[in-house]
C-alpha cells in the first residue's frame, strides 16, 4: 500500500514539474523568443525605410508598422484557440472592422510600386509565419505539430514568402481579419483603432 502510495506521490510530483515546464517555462520562452522574430522583421522593414526603398511617411508602411506592432503586443494572448476566436469574431461579430481595414489596405497599397508590395507583403507574410509557429509551439498538441512545423518550414523556405501567407482569396481573408484585430487593438483612444505607427 505504501509502495502504491509513493508511486502515485512520485508520478504525480514528476507531472507537475512537466506541466510547470510546458504551460509556464516552455510557453514563455515561446513568447520571447516569436517576440523577438517580429522585432526583427520590423527592424528589417524599419532598414529598408531608412535606406529609401519606401517612405516612413507612406500609409502602407505605417500600416504594415502597425499590424506587426499588434502582432507583438498581443504575442502572449495568441494560441490556437484565440486566434479562431479572433478570425469568428471579425467574421461574424465585427465585419465592420473587417471591411474597414480591406478599405484601409487598398488605398494604402494603390499608389506603391510592384517592388514596394513585395517588400511589405513579404514582411506581413512572414509575421503570419511566425505566427503560425508560435501557437503550434504553445499548443498542447505541441508534440505533433512540432515535426510538422519543421516540415513546413522547409516548404515556406523553398517558396515565395508572399505566395505561401497569401495564397487564395480565403486564405488571405482569414490573415486579414488577424491583421485587422492586431491594428485595431494595438491602439489605444484612438478613433478607428487605426493610428501612425512609431519606432
Amino acid at each position: 500500500m505504501i509502495e502504491m502510495q509513493l508511486k502515485i506521490l512520485i508520478a504525480s510530483v514528476i507531472f507537475g514539474i512537466l506541466w510547470v515546464m510546458f504551460f509556464v517555462v516552455h510557453r514563455e520562452y515561446y513568447i520571447s523568443l516569436t517576440r523577438q522574430r517580429l522585432f526583427v522583421i520590423r527592424w528589417k522593414l524599419f532598414e529598408a525605410a531608412l535606406e529609401g526603398k519606401i517612405s516612413f511617411e507612406n500609409p502602407a508602411y505605417q500600416l504594415v508598422r502597425q499590424t506587426l506592432n499588434g502582432m507583438i503586443r498581443f504575442t502572449h494572448d495568441m494560441s490556437i484557440l484565440r486566434l479562431s476566436l479572433i478570425i469568428f469574431a471579425n467574421r461574424y461579430i465585427h465585419k465592420e472592422l473587417l471591411d474597414h481595414y480591406n478599405a484601409h489596405q487598398k488605398k494604402a497599397f494603390s499608389g506603391l510600386s510592384n517592388e514596394q508590395k513585395e517588400l511589405l507583403l513579404s514582411s506581413l507574410s512572414e509575421a503570419h509565419w511566425q505566427i503560425v509557429r508560435h501557437v503550434m509551439s504553445v499548443s498542447l498538441f505541441w508534440i505533433l505539430f512540432k515535426p510538422a512545423s519543421i516540415v513546413l518550414r522547409l516548404i515556406h523556405k523553398t517558396n515565395n514568402a508572399r505566395q505561401w501567407a497569401m495564397k487564395g482569396r480565403s486564405s488571405r481573408e482569414k490573415w486579414r481579419r488577424f491583421d485587422a484585430e492586431a491594428t485595431y487593438y494595438s491602439c489605444e483612444g484612438t478613433e478607428g483603432g487605426l493610428c501612425i505607427a512609431t519606432f
